[in-house]
Order: C-alpha cells, then sequence, then structure tokens
C-alpha cells in the first residue's frame, strides 16, 4: 500500500512535486500556502515532506522512514 495523495486538495504527490520544482520550493510550508496541501486534516503533511526530501510520490504505508506522530 502506499499513499500517493492529499486527499482534501485532491492534489497528487507527483503534482505537488512538479509545482513545487517548478518554484524552487522544497518545504511543505510553502507547498501548504501555494496549494493548500496540509492545511486541512494535516494527515498529509509527513508525506509530503517525505516526497520532497525523497523525489518519491509513492510513500510506502507504514513508512519506517516517517517521524513518529507527537
Amino acid at each position: 500500500m502506499a499513499v500517493t495523495h492529499c486527499l482534501c486538495e485532491r492534489t497528487s504527490f507527483e503534482d505537488i512535486l512538479k509545482w513545487a520544482r517548478e518554484r524552487g520550493i522544497d518545504s511543505q510550508d510553502a507547498v501548504q500556502s501555494g496549494l493548500g496541501c496540509g492545511k486541512h486534516c494535516g494527515i498529509c503533511v509527513p508525506f509530503i515532506e517525505y516526497a520532497l526530501a525523497t523525489g518519491t510520490t509513492r510513500v510506502p504505508w507504514p513508512c519506517p522512514d516517517l517521524p513518529e506522530a507527537p
């Protein structure tokens, strides 16, 4: 199983990465401000951070590289 998009904004990680690369963006905060991804329920935030850091558009679940929730 893999996580592939922000459910609230219906935006794929592929589209998020393309948008971010076109603008030289590498932070979740900038993605949140520009696309709204991570702004609503927040579940996708660690997955978007992982995608931005690794360039992956399919984040495996469970993903041992994701930080633990607080």
